[in-house]
């Protein structure tokens, strides 16, 4: 899982100014006594022990702990029921399947892509980045986040960005979406591993809104990587269950998932 590759944990640990420890052979990031997963979704594999993971917290000194499971995988099984609370839905795609979205969405596509926009996306894979492109998803991004009135933790700076791509430069691709004068209108990022693509990242700018570029994006995204045989696109969550940001990402989606987190002392 990408969440948990070692370059991804070494990019969210520097990023977090975190350790890195493992604690029932969990991979966790270690912070003023806080042991939390990475930015992303991790949790236990088979052969998980709880005693054995709250005793290596301690002995690290950990006294507490923060993790998002896997949906897709259904790790919080292996936790105490007692331990795990329900957060809300994610939405994924079976990329296994034919690819047909409702009728709506569909029209949304062919408009950004018609004759009177002329609008151009493009995929750009990670080590093939560069510095402006780089800038332009950072300023992208963050308009989003305040025009979202997102909390101060959810906005990043251009390194943020610049180390994703140079420690993950071969499982991240970046999908931009031009006007008819090669403006920048729309972005988002898409991590994978070998079987799965994770939707990152995404920003719009809103005076483009109305001609529906990150429908465009997505609908490229999940034939782009069925062709590349992988079997699941997963889009995540909304900011909170039903919102409008959920219902956005159900529109591509064939699949729901249950998302749990861990919230706990040692």
């Amino acid at each position: 899982m990408i969440y948990q590759d070692p370059r991804y944990i070494k990019f969210q640990a520097k990023y977090e100014k975190a350790n890195i420890i493992q604690a029932g052979g969990m991979p966790l990031l270690l912070k003023d006594k806080n042991a939390f997963a990475p930015y992303g979704y991790g949790g236990p594999s088979e052969n998980f022990l709880y005693d054995k993971f709250i005793n290596d917290l301690k002995n690290m000194g950990a006294n507490h702990y923060f993790i998002r499971f896997a949906p897709w995988l259904e790790n919080h099984k292996l936790f105490p029921a007692n331990k795990v609370k329900y957060s809300r839905k994610t939405v994924a795609r079976d990329l296994m399947q034919p690819i047909k979205f409702g009728h709506g969405t569909e029209s949304s596509i062919k408009k950004t892509l018609g004759p009177r926009f002329k609008n151009k996306c493009e995929i750009i894979h990670g080590y093939e980045a560069l510095s402006n492109d780089i800038y332009t998803i950072n300023y992208l991004y963050n308009i989003t986040m305040e025009r979202k009135q997102a909390e101060i933790c959810y906005k990043y700076n251009f390194i943020y960005f610049k180390d994703m791509f140079k420690l993950l430069n071969d499982n991240i691709d970046l999908f931009l979406v031009k006007n008819m004068v090669n403006k920048y209108i729309a972005f988002a990022l898409f991590v994978f591993d070998e079987t799965n693509v994770y939707y990152h990242y995404s920003g719009t700018d809103i005076e483009y809104k109305e001609i529906y570029p990150m429908e465009c994006i997505i609908d490229k995204a999940c034939r782009y990587y069925q062709k590349q045989g992988k079997k699941l696109i997963h889009f995540g969550g909304g900011l909170k269950e039903d919102d409008s940001l959920f219902r956005f990402k159900q529109k591509f989606g064939n699949l729901t998932f249950d998302y749990y987190i861990a919230d706990g002392n040692t």
